[in-house]
């Protein structure tokens, strides 16, 4: 359902299926913001706290990706 794709989801990907690309520009913000699997509402936390304590526990890492110059740093 629309609201399901979200790095939240990240959590029940097990097998390590999905590779996890993220804008630097997201990366640079203060603040990150995602549905909690569902559309209904809303999380926000500090964009440090995604990747080095969220994705930590979730035991999953992340490709930096520039969309506009189309560079890609895997992290």
């Amino acid at each position: 359902t629309p609201g399901s794709a979200t790095v939240m989801g990240l959590l029940f990907d097990k097998e390590k299926k999905v590779q996890l690309l993220i804008d630097g520009e997201v990366l640079e913000a203060e603040d990150f913001a995602c549905h909690p699997c569902v559309n209904t509402s809303s999380i926000k936390f500090r964009t440090k706290d995604l990747v080095e304590k969220v994705l930590r526990a979730m035991e999953h890492g992340y490709i930096e990706v520039r969309l506009s110059d189309g560079n890609a740093q895997t992290k």
